[in-house]
């Protein structure tokens, strides 16, 4: 008996592993294969002028809240991508959008970027939770841009695109396109057992095995 115990705790201990905080991704395919419902902005929108404030640039599309961090509302859609200046910070909210989950934020984040001259931009990142990370952009040329994705089951809050843990800039050289928002896919999530199903299931099967020995004896 005390071995069929120490076998559904074990159980129970297995049904239940720390979830990971985020997976991040360099190729979109990858990306796109964790969404459920996506939303494309490829910036691309007639509404869009060369230059616009924050609220302009918000309500195109209505489903990023666009917020230049050092530039005060200087937002520029030029040539088809986006950039705070094309040399400044910004933040992205996408706590209320068509595909966030409970007023959170969204699954998944991922976009085109390129990433030049001397200063190498971050992506810091608030969770729906409150936590944060702060990851580094690689370098990618506009010629030749790189792909960053993001998921969490505890939902991307908000964006900062700048200096590092969320620091501002007028200087270095960033841009994005494709920006791709999404639900969690329903391929993405494997389902466990309860952990007071695992536990029902060790305490029948030491009943079962109490009756068994009973009628040994």
């Amino acid at each position: 008996m005390r071995a069929l115990l120490a076998i559904a705790v074990a159980a129970t201990l297995v049904s239940s592993p720390a979830q990971a905080q985020y997976s991040t991704y360099t190729d979109r395919a990858s990306y796109e294969a964790q969404l459920g419902t996506m939303v494309i902005d490829d910036y691309s929108n007639p509404n869009y002028a060369f230059l616009q404030s924050n609220l302009a640039m918000s309500a195109v599309l209505g489903e990023t809240r666009y917020t230049s961090t050092a530039f005060q509302n200087w937002n520029l859609v030029p040539n088809g991508y986006y950039c705070a200046g094309c040399n400044g910070s910004f933040r992205m909210d996408f706590r209320n959008t068509t595909v966030s989950s409970g007023g959170l934020g969204v699954y998944g984040v991922g976009f085109d970027f390129f990433n030049e001259e001397s200063l190498p931009y971050s992506a810091y990142i608030t969770f729906g939770d409150g936590t944060t990370t702060n990851l580094q952009l690689a370098s990618a040329s506009n010629a030749d841009r790189g792909f960053f994705g993001v998921t969490s089951e505890k939902l991307v809050a908000t964006v900062d695109i700048g200096l590092a843990n969320g620091g501002t800039t007028q200087e270095g050289s960033y841009g994005q396109d494709n920006l791709t928002i999404g639900a969690m896919g329903s391929s993405t999530v494997v389902p466990e057992p309860s952990t007071v199903v695992l536990l029902a299931a060790g305490l029948a099967g030491l009943g079962f095995a109490g009756r068994a020995r009973r009628q040994r004896v």
